[in-house]
């Protein structure tokens, strides 16, 4: 598990291999959530609760690349079999995956403030300050 520190905040990116069974899409995970995790920390919003999040989105990247591959070698609509009369086209399961893929990873990057119409409004993570104490008002530098 690799830590990466941002925001005065530590985010943990989950063990890859124990999620996807292909070194590809181990690889292709790890590429996604260091990608994310460089805009966010570039933007100064990467924090700790965003983690769950992150690894959603990279989820979802990996189901649409895989269903765009399949789509883009087989086609989106499956044609009617052979030698059956009443055999329609349909569309492909794979074709719907990308496209619920594609949908659901476009709000999640609008919630993380990745998208560009959508990064002005994601807020800055508030970094912890020194916690202020009563004696604070007493103790202040004093000016030569």
């Amino acid at each position: 598990m690799n830590v990466i520190e941002g925001g005065g905040q530590i985010v943990a990116e989950p063990e890859w291999a124990m999620i996807y069974s292909t070194e590809d899409a181990v690889a292709a995970a790890r590429g996604h959530w260091r990608s994310i995790v460089r805009e966010l920390q570039a933007a100064g919003t990467l924090a700790e609760v965003n983690g769950s999040q992150i690894g959603r989105a990279v989820d979802l990247r990996i189901v649409y690349e895989r269903a765009r591959n399949h789509v883009a070698e087989h086609g989106a609509v499956i044609p009617p079999k052979r030698g059956n009369a009443r055999a329609i086209s349909r569309v492909s399961p794979h074709w719907q995956a990308m496209r619920e893929a594609a949908s659901d990873l476009d709000r999640i990057e609008a919630e993380l403030g990745l998208s560009p119409r959508r990064r002005g409004s994601a807020t800055k993570v508030d970094k912890k300050g020194r916690a202020r104490a009563a004696a604070d008002e007493f103790l202040r530098p004093v000016s030569s």
